[in-house]
């Protein structure tokens, strides 16, 4: 009996583990089939997920982008934004382009017009009123003043978690510097654009605030439009008096200059002060006379 009992029990072993292994045998290979099928399904979601999560954040500095289709100015337009839309960037091609997400919508934005959220947040800040952000319309404008400021280090009216991110801790107690612009297109006003240095580039003047000393600053910056930097200091002075004003002095303007009538060769400045809009009070010239910029007092 025990013998029977051995053998049959040695065929119930046998038995068992076969069926152990075709029970795995039926899970491995059913299993393979099910995992393919859904890496095929969710492949494509898991890299699309994954390319939002590496994705980066910038914003539009000019107003009606155009989304395209391509990396071409003669591409289809698939949707237009405004100044301050957000957007994903997943690729940049040879500086020029820029592969992003808008909502739902993807396609080409011109690189450009675009900046990393704390550039936005310095020049969104730049503005001290509305007059202001209409009047500066310009991408290298803004990028020109923009990066005049980060290399003084001056901050603007943003967050204080920019301030950190830009100039470090210390910042948060900086004062604020900000451009305000005259409303109605008056004749004299806190910006102006021309050829100050006679190099025959553009060159744009702007007078920004201190908030807190009420103070001026005229500075006067080349349009360089190379790379990112986009604006170089021709010229800046601090003024004494609470309230200045700018025009441009076309070149070929004629003026009276320590009484002499001359006609100045290359565009200059006119600066008024007061807070008069109608600036009856003398005014003053600045030109470039070829190895640096000299005011001169008006009669």
């Amino acid at each position: 009996m025990k013998l029977f009992k051995n053998f049959f029990n040695k065929i119930k072993i046998k038995r068992s583990k076969k069926e152990h292994v075709s029970t795995t045998t039926i899970i491995v290979f059913g299993l393979v089939p099910f995992l393919f099928i859904v890496y095929l399904l969710l492949g494509p979601v898991i890299r699309v997920v994954k390319k939002d999560l590496n994705a980066t954040p910038m914003f539009i500095i000019s107003d009606n982008l155009n989304l395209r289709s391509d990396r071409s100015s003669n591409a289809y337009v698939i949707g237009n934004y405004d100044y301050g839309t957000e957007v994903k960037v997943y690729n940049t091609y040879d500086n020029k382009w820029a592969e992003v997400a808008v909502g739902r919508k993807k396609g080409y934005m011109s690189l450009k017009y675009l900046v990393p959220p704390e550039i936005f947040y310095l020049i969104d800040g730049l503005f001290g009123n509305e007059q202001a952000k209409k009047a500066i319309k310009k991408t290298a404008y803004k990028k020109a003043i923009a990066n005049y400021f980060l290399q003084n280090g001056l901050v603007s009216d943003m967050p204080d978690q920019i301030k950190i991110q830009l100039y470090g801790r210390k910042s948060r107690n900086k004062p604020v510097w900000q451009l305000f612009v005259l409303s109605g297109n008056p004749k004299f006003n806190s910006y102006c654009y021309g050829d100050f240095n006679g190099d025959k580039k553009p060159d744009a003047a702007f007078v920004i605030t201190n908030k807190k000393t009420m103070q001026n600053r005229l500075i006067i910056l080349s349009i360089n439009n190379v790379g990112q930097d986009y604006g170089t200091t021709l010229f800046s002075m601090d003024f004494k008096d609470n309230w200045y004003y700018i025009r441009l002095a076309p070149k070929g303007s004629e003026y009276y200059v320590n009484g002499e009538k001359i006609k100045i060769p290359i565009d200059g400045i006119l600066i008024g002060s007061n807070r008069d809009p109608a600036l009856h009070d003398p005014l003053r010239l600045l030109l470039y006379d070829g190895k640096k910029f000299r005011i001169y007092n008006q009669p």
